[in-house]
């Protein structure tokens, strides 16, 4: 699989979900990482089987500043987003009630415009 991409900004996008994936969970959860070629994008899934992120929360993830944790700054997963979009790529969160943990989606384009 190859897609245009500053390996560096991904790298630590796709290190930021894994991280949160495993503090999110007990100490016997399981974390998935899969990759997959989409045709015109390549596709990263990460899956943990944490408590999962409400519905009303999953829209307010991604915005600076937002934390449930007492520490942090609520910074990480807007810094995600913000890697992707440079990608011209998205991300979404799927998590449910009827499904244990969340999914972090991430697709971005085989090639991409203007990199930084």
């Amino acid at each position: 699989l190859q897609a245009s991409v500053d390996e560096e900004k991904i790298s630590g996008a796709v290190s930021n979900l894994l991280q949160n994936a495993v503090e999110h969970q007990d100490r016997h959860g399981v974390v998935a990482v899969q990759l997959s070629d989409r045709g015109q994008f390549v596709e990263i899934r990460v899956r943990d089987k944490g408590p999962g992120i409400e519905f009303a929360m999953q829209e307010k993830i991604f915005l600076p500043f937002f934390t449930t944790r007492v520490e942090g700054t609520g910074l990480g997963l807007a810094i995600v987003k913000k890697t992707i979009e440079l990608h011209q790529g998205t991300i979404e969160v799927l998590s449910s009630p009827e499904i244990q943990g969340a999914e972090f989606v991430i697709r971005i384009p085989k090639r991409t415009r203007g990199l930084a």
